[in-house]
């Protein structure tokens, strides 16, 4: 899966670990890079939204 980044700034902390624990704190970080490992190594969109992590779930309403 390809994970597609709203700018350069947001792309270079999600890319590089040591700006992530600079900027973040080190658990943030952590929890940061497996998610992203999780969704790059994911082979449909299925996987991702029932993974319970991330919480997704139904929109009510209109």
């Amino acid at each position: 899966m390809e994970i597609i980044y709203r700018n350069a700034k947001l792309k270079t902390l999600c890319e590089d670990y040591r700006k992530a624990k600079k900027y973040l704190n080190i658990e943030v970080a952590e929890k940061l890079f497996k998610a992203i490992n999780y969704i790059t190594n994911a082979d449909a969109i299925i996987d991702i939204v029932n993974y319970p992590p991330f919480k997704f779930h139904g929109l009510k309403g209109e």
